[in-house]
């Protein structure tokens, strides 16, 4: 049986309390969302999809059409039972997938988002070239991408050596950089913008509950704002300080787009 598959499976009733009680992964769908800003009217592929929170914003924010993919058949369940609650079940749908090998034709979604799987996965590279055939063309995937920086290392293991959270281990194993993502981007697929946010300012909150409940709204909404400011100043200083990394990756509508880009671009 696939490792993650058995871990998810195992650690989904965990996990699902984690995200429904969690003020920053609530905090952190919805800014994917509103950064993704076209949902409209388009169909939606969730990949890596947990128990659905990521996939019923988007039907909530306005998509046609909502497919979640995950291997663990529990997070699927609970991601229909989320869907039901949130009165989106008729525009979405749940199924245990393995993302390296999909069974949707090619070009059916106009966006793809990817959330919590650049860091469990490590054929990644196999995951985006599947992503790439079902992804119409002009369409985007909005991959999030947790950075593979000193201080995310640190505080990872860290809090799993004091909390010892076996749901944790999966999520950090294979931190990855920007420039790793490139390198493995399928042909016809670059990177068309950047957001940063999640600095590691905020780690320290997440240790303590009773400092998060009262501290991290305003943390989120007046701190992480403040913070950007200030390390926009340099795009290494974001990569540096930035827990997360938001991608918008676009599949280029036909080969003269992406000969246009590369002689652009000098890559």
């Amino acid at each position: 049986m696939n490792t993650s598959k058995l871990h998810f499976d195992n650690v989904s009733d965990k996990w699902e309390k984690l995200e429904k009680d969690s003020i920053y992964y609530m905090w952190s769908e919805l800014k994917q969302i509103h950064m993704i800003r076209n949902l409209e009217n388009s169909k939606v592929l969730d990949v890596g999809t947990g128990i659905g929170t990521m996939a019923v914003q988007a039907c909530l924010h306005g998509a046609d059409e909502v497919v979640g993919i995950d291997v663990s058949e529990s997070m699927v369940q609970k991601a229909n039972k989320s869907a039901l609650d949130a009165k989106c079940s008729q525009k979405s749908m749940f199924t245990v997938m393995d993302a390296k090998k999909m069974l949707f034709e090619n070009n059916r979604f106009d966006i793809v988002t990817c959330s919590a799987v650049a860091e469990i996965e490590p054929e990644l590279h196999r995951v985006l070239s599947e992503i790439r055939r079902v992804l119409k063309p002009g369409g985007n995937l909005y991959l999030l991408l947790i950075q593979n920086t000193f201080f995310n290392r640190v505080w990872t293991k860290t809090m799993m050596f004091i909390n010892k959270k076996p749901e944790w281990e999966p999520r950090y194993r294979y931190l990855r950089t920007e420039d790793e993502i490139v390198s493995i981007l399928p042909p016809h697929m670059h990177i068309i913008k950047k957001y940063y946010f999640g600095y590691t300012a905020f780690n320290p909150l997440f240790a303590f509950p009773f400092v998060k409940k009262a501290l991290l709204p305003f943390s989120l909404n007046y701190l992480e704002p403040a913070l950007n400011t200030f390390f926009s100043v340099s795009n290494m200083l974001q990569r540096l300080f930035a827990n997360s990394t938001f991608l918008v990756i676009r599949k280029d509508l036909n080969e003269r787009n992406v000969q246009t880009y590369r002689s652009l671009s000098g890559s």
